[in-house]
């Protein structure tokens, strides 16, 4: 059973780091995405993601394309209310 627990809490360890490496993507992407609408460009780029997620899915296999669309979706900002 300690084995288990063990490896349980490096489990832990690595989702925290996900965790925050997934809060600094956010980060980095609003200000793409803000940067992109100040210019009076779209606020996101389709080709730019479906190339991060075929780098996924390369990396991770069939599964790595999901992952990819969840981290952009998270990674999304709100759009601006059209005037």
């Amino acid at each position: 059973m300690l084995e288990i627990e063990s490896r349980r809490e490096k489990i832990d360890e690595i989702d925290a780091r996900i965790i925050a490496l997934i809060k600094a993507r956010q980060k980095a992407s609003w200000d793409v995405q803000r940067l992109r609408r100040q210019a009076g460009g779209p606020q996101s780029d389709s080709s730019r993601e479906s190339s991060i997620m075929v780098t996924y899915e390369n990396a991770l296999g069939q599964r790595g394309a999901g992952i990819a669309m969840e981290i952009l979706a998270a990674c999304r900002m709100q759009p601006l209310p059209r005037r």
